[in-house]
């Protein structure tokens, strides 16, 4: 996927691919690659991303800017594991890149950027049903073949299908 991206995703690839780079460098470097003011981070194992949810947590960034420089649907956890979304400013990154000193803090990034930023300039997008019951990320051939399910059924009928409609599928089976 990163190699239909021309230049940049050659650049992509060299970082997702460098094993001797830890996570969080390879996130600044990209940052600053790319001249970002803002990062928004989406789950790699969650195959059902809602695009409706991306966005509010995305405008809950933009509208409380800059008292928020990190916004997230997983700190206080109510939506499905794999729908995890972060939204955090290339400042906070790059502050978090320059101090980060244990194994944790390299690899863990976005813990170490709450940290960093403090609990003031953190932003919790929640919703109104707890649904954190729910693991939609795939991490193993049980997961993989969950997924399949889904794909066969919801996207049969809906290409650009939402978290209501895996809710849906997944109540009435």
């Amino acid at each position: 996927m990163v190699q239909g991206f021309g230049n940049a995703g050659s650049f992509l690839a060299k970082f997702m691919h460098d094993r001797g780079a830890k996570v969080i460098g390879r996130y600044y470097e990209t940052g600053r690659k790319f001249k970002a003011d803002v990062i928004v981070q989406l789950s790699g194992t969650g195959p059902c991303m809602d695009p409706v949810i991306i966005d509010q947590v995305v405008d809950m960034f933009l509208q409380h800017y800059p008292k928020r420089l990190y916004v997230s649907n997983t700190l206080h956890r109510t939506y499905p594991k794999g729908m995890d979304i972060e939204v955090f400013t290339y400042e906070a990154l790059k502050d978090a890149y320059m101090n980060a000193s244990s194994s944790h803090d390299f690899e863990q990034v976005t813990p170490f950027i709450v940290k960093r930023v403090g609990e003031a300039a953190v932003g919790k997008v929640v919703h109104d049903q707890d649904l954190s019951h729910h693991d939609w990320s795939v991490d193993t051939l049980e997961d993989f073949k969950f997924m399949e399910k889904i794909f066969e059924h919801v996207h049969l009928h809906n290409s650009s299908f939402s978290m209501t409609d895996v809710l849906a599928f997944i109540e009435n089976g």
